[in-house]
């Protein structure tokens, strides 16, 4: 009798199975917390035609400002444009017309004043 032990072959369709080490926990940050910052006057981009409430540049006073409108190169712009338009296209005496394009609000910028000291806080202007 021969003593043969019986020898495994090796199929090469099926892999061996191998325990798979389970994957490591998605990492946790910390929370983040918001430190409380500062609130610094609004910039240009902000300012707008109605009263804006703001913290005062010069007395450091919180307030609402105080728009005021004011003629600007916007107003002027479009006003010389009439007025070329209507000196070459309709007649000469009709150019000082043009000028009531300055009494348009719309046009015109707006300057944010502080009620309680007067200082110019911001300018929204039209270009």
């Amino acid at each position: 009798m021969s003593d043969e032990q019986p020898q495994a072959q090796a199929d090469p369709t099926s892999a061996p199975v191998q325990a798979q080490a389970p994957a490591p926990p998605p990492e946790q940050s910390a929370p983040v917390q918001q430190q409380p910052t500062q609130q610094s006057p609004p910039s240009n981009a902000v300012w707008g035609d109605a009263p804006t409430p703001m913290m005062c540049t010069n007395c450091n006073t919180q307030q609402t400002s105080v728009p005021t409108k004011n003629i600007g190169a916007t107003s002027w712009i479009v006003a010389v444009v009439v007025a070329a338009i209507l000196f070459f296209v309709v007649c000469w005496p009709c150019v000082p017309c043009a000028f009531l394009v300055l009494l348009i609000d719309p046009l015109k910028d707006t300057k944010h004043v502080c009620p309680n000291c007067n200082h110019v806080n911001g300018v929204k202007k039209m270009i």
